[in-house]
């Protein structure tokens, strides 16, 4: 599924592909849609490293767009490694504790390199973790098929008497070298002398990634229990009409009411809202007894401009 959303997160569109259509080829269906529908002046496609490759660069150049992509850095030329690493002069201060470089890349593309002080701390916590857990499993099994966590290739193993392992420190510091570093590769024109304006661009991305969680977790989009194409398209289709309304509702809160609700709040506030029947026994007459709101219940009505009355009443039969 590919979606389409505004920098706010608000969906403007969709296509569903095949599950065994290439990701170059629905790039390029999009490509070619964005363009047939809508009447757009400039368009620059922000996406992460999955969809960085020779083909993909090449369509979007092609095709007239601009591009900002999450960039490998680790999987770069030796060369731009060492510069990278390096963090020399090229490096400008771009907020408290973090750093930025621009380096031309090829004669079109540039490559927007930040280090986060932040970002750093977290690549060092999470090494320390995984080595740590490494270094538990070493001392309770010296079995070294254990250290091993795909069950399906041990049983292809043969491990000798001789074999030892360690920890390599060689490889540990220059896992060190990358912490707290990120880059994107641009051919943005505009946005030239405004790198903020690029990481903010790369970092809505969020957005896309927060959107299809709601769509396959809250709305339960997936898995899809239809086979032929036309059921699965209405299936999705419904779902899209769920996500827009959710995502517009959340949109009027944000904006109203200057606060953030996520989807599971909001359904969960107007699924407690309910009204209880009560049956008089001796004439069958029935009375209704509204639940009363929460205050962020009442919030959500509000901004609907919808009322909620709590007040006992009869309920007539008509």
């Amino acid at each position: 599924m590919a979606l389409m959303v505004t920098h706010e997160g608000l969906p403007i569109g969709y296509e569903v592909f095949p599950g065994n259509t290439t990701e170059g080829k629905t790039l390029q269906d999009a490509i070619e849609k964005i363009k047939m529908r809508h009447q757009t002046k400039r368009v620059v496609i922000v996406a992460d490293s999955g969809v960085l490759s020779k083909e993909n660069i090449a369509l979007i150049e092609d095709a007239g767009f601009e591009y900002i992509l999450g960039a490998r850095l680790r999987k770069l030329p030796n060369e731009w490694q060492n510069i990278i690493t390096a963090q020399n002069s090229e490096w400008q201060k771009l907020a408290k504790d973090d750093n930025v470089a621009v380096y031309n890349y090829t004669e079109t593309c540039r490559l927007v390199v930040t280090y986060s002080s932040k970002r750093a701390h977290k690549d060092r916590k999470d090494r320390e973790k995984n080595i740590e857990k490494l270094k538990r499993k070493m001392s309770e099994s010296k079995n070294p098929k254990s250290l091993i966590s795909n069950y399906g290739y041990k049983k292809f193993l043969t491990i000798d008497s001789k074999v030892e392992i360690g920890v390599n420190q060689e490889k540990i510091d220059k896992e060190k070298m990358w912490d707290g570093l990120h880059g994107v590769f641009t051919n943005s024109s505009t946005e030239k002398n405004n790198t903020k304006k690029i990481l903010g661009e790369y970092h809505g991305l969020w957005h896309v990634e927060e959107s299809f969680r709601i769509k396959k977790h809250d709305l339960r989009t997936r898995p899809i229990f239809h086979w032929k194409p036309r059921r699965i398209r209405a299936h999705i289709a419904i779902c899209f009409m769920a996500f827009s309304l959710i995502r517009f509702m959340q949109y009027q809160i944000q904006q109203q009411l200057q606060e953030s609700y996520s989807t599971e709040k909001i359904r969960s506030e107007l699924c407690s809202i309910q009204d209880s029947v009560i049956i008089n026994q001796l004439d069958n007459s029935r009375y209704v007894i509204p639940s009363n709101p929460s205050d962020d219940a009442k919030k959500i009505y509000k901004m609907m401009k919808k009322k909620r009355e709590i007040t006992p009443f009869k309920l007539i039969n008509k």
